[in-house]
């Protein structure tokens, strides 16, 4: 039997400083600042939802036009 993986579907702290390509201090300064996309701890991790993560960069890319 073959079982395959959903895609994760949250990004921790390092994983949304690597998709962004900025330091983990960056990404902590943006979220004490507010800047950063909805986040909320998970298991004593803050996380991030793949969807926010998302919106989050629309609305960037839009503002930048």
């Amino acid at each position: 039997m073959t079982s395959t993986l959903a895609p994760p579907s949250r990004l921790t702290l390092q994983e949304f400083a690597d998709r962004e390509r900025v330091s983990l201090s960056t990404v902590r300064t943006w979220v004490s600042n507010g800047v950063a996309p909805v986040s909320y701890r998970m298991n004593k991790r803050r996380v991030f939802d793949l969807s926010d993560v998302a919106q989050w960069e629309a609305n960037l890319k839009a503002s930048a036009r």
